[in-house]
């Protein structure tokens, strides 16, 4: 290993709390309970990056993976609903967005490599607010809305209005969870 390659893997990567709720409800509040020092993890694929940069520090990571509601790919009376824990591979391989959102299809299988996308979240994507999010852009086309959760409720958040800087969205990851993705079936 190179000396530039040996210093970028030397950064530890830390947190003092992990956590794995198995309910929302259970995990916005803990996220309450850090007061904004605590982050969501699902696929980590662009929070562990941000962490290992010291870009940011959080005292307690909180895993949503083991929170049934926020799977899955659906159609609900016109809408395509994708949870908040949906992976990138689970996009492409969906027959239903194959049918009523191609665009998403093939913007979701170009993302990163095949390792990033069956671990990546495409809500993930979304609130880590980067440029070069290859989700982003399909579902802008598709009139895209986030549904997010926080202590006082729910709230939706058109994707026209929801990326406000690189790096900056509406959600606070530290205070909000994403439910789902939607968007009107074409």
């Amino acid at each position: 290993m190179s000396p530039s390659n040996s210093l970028v893997w030397s950064k530890r990567l830390h947190w003092e709390n992990y956590f794995r709720p198995q309910t929302v409800s259970d995990a916005l509040g803990l996220l309450e309970k850090f007061k904004g020092s605590a982050r969501i993890i699902a696929g980590g694929t662009d929070l562990l990056l941000r962490i290992r940069e010291r870009e940011m520090e959080p005292r307690a990571l909180v895993d949503i993976t083991r929170i049934p509601s926020l799977d899955g790919i659906s159609l609900q009376e016109g809408w395509v609903k994708i949870g908040g824990l949906a992976t990138h591979t689970q996009v492409v391989e969906s027959p239903l967005i194959q049918e009523k959102a191609l665009c998403l299809k093939e913007g979701a299988s170009r993302l990163g490599s095949p390792q990033i996308r069956n671990i990546g979240t495409l809500a993930g994507n979304l609130v880590s607010g980067q440029p070069g999010a290859d989700s982003a852009i399909p579902l802008l086309a598709l009139d895209g809305e986030v549904r997010v959760a926080n202590q006082a409720g729910e709230r939706t958040i058109p994707l026209a209005e929801f990326f406000i800087d690189t790096g900056r969205t509406a959600v606070d990851s530290s205070r909000e969870i994403i439910m789902e993705i939607l968007f009107p079936a074409l």
